[in-house]
């Protein structure tokens, strides 16, 4: 599937909610505000007992642990990404191709996440008060692993996950060593640690990439496209999800 979506540059999650949740004495919670760390930004600490917002019995506080943890770490790659603007470093493209396989690893877990969570009524429950926009994002997001035959998950986000943790089966590397032979690539050294640079396996996996997705028919630039679009989905429902979720505590 290819999104008719405009690129984004940079992608910018607020939780604006927070501010008002300030505002309110919490059963179950301590808000405090912290001090200015961001121009014309403020920032809140909401300090709890685990148990009491997520009971480690409960299905649905699990499932929404799960949604925390994916907030995070799409977070992390996204903030990574918009700082790889500025980097001049000489592995600049390296980590970029790092951070774009990556994050489809994790679009892939948040998919299975997803899917799996959407068998529990509890869940569903939560799912039925997102507001309409983000009811219509949801129907979106499902058009990107079901059905999973053909889907986009199932082209590149799948192998791009399998390739990234469990890299290369020996075939494959023979196969890319074959293709790739008459090329020129390197290997830079300095003299610290992190000066080591092995050009030479970014050119392969960025190889792999390429052929993935010549497999399923897009380029480089939809699949980027794609991605970001997943991972903006993905955020913003759980940033309601979560809002949801909360209000009960209150």
């Amino acid at each position: 599937m290819v999104t008719k979506n405009a690129p984004i540059s940079s992608i910018e999650i607020k939780m604006s909610f927070f501010k008002d949740l300030f505002k309110v004495k919490w059963k179950s919670c301590n808000i405090k505000k912290r001090r200015k760390m961001v121009e014309n930004s403020d920032l809140y600490t909401m300090q709890f007992k685990i148990a009491d917002i997520f009971p480690h019995d409960n299905i649905l506080a699990r499932h929404m642990v799960r949604i925390f943890l994916i907030i995070n770490q799409l977070t992390y790659v996204h903030e990574k990404f918009i700082e790889l603007q500025d980097d001049e470093s000489i592995n600049k493209e390296g980590k970029s191709l790092f951070l774009l396989r990556l994050n489809c690893s994790l679009l892939r877990e948040a998919m299975k996440l997803f899917s799996e969570a959407e068998k529990n009524h509890e869940f569903l429950n939560l799912l039925s008060q997102l507001p309409a926009e983000s009811k219509e994002m949801l129907d979106e997001f499902r058009k990107f692993y079901e059905p999973y035959n053909g889907s986009f998950t199932e082209l590149i986000l799948k192998p791009v996950r399998d390739n990234f943790f469990h890299f290369i089966d020996d075939s494959g590397i023979e196969s890319l060593l074959k293709k790739n032979a008459q090329n020129i690539s390197e290997i830079i050294f300095g003299r610290r640690f992190k000066d080591l640079y092995v050009k030479f396996a970014d050119d392969i996996s960025s190889d792999l990439l390429v052929d993935q997705l010549k497999k399923s028919g897009l380029t480089l630039i939809d699949a980027i496209k794609d991605v970001s679009r997943i991972g903006v989905i993905i955020l913003k429902i759980s940033e309601q999800l979560m809002t949801i979720y909360l209000k009960p505590f209150l």
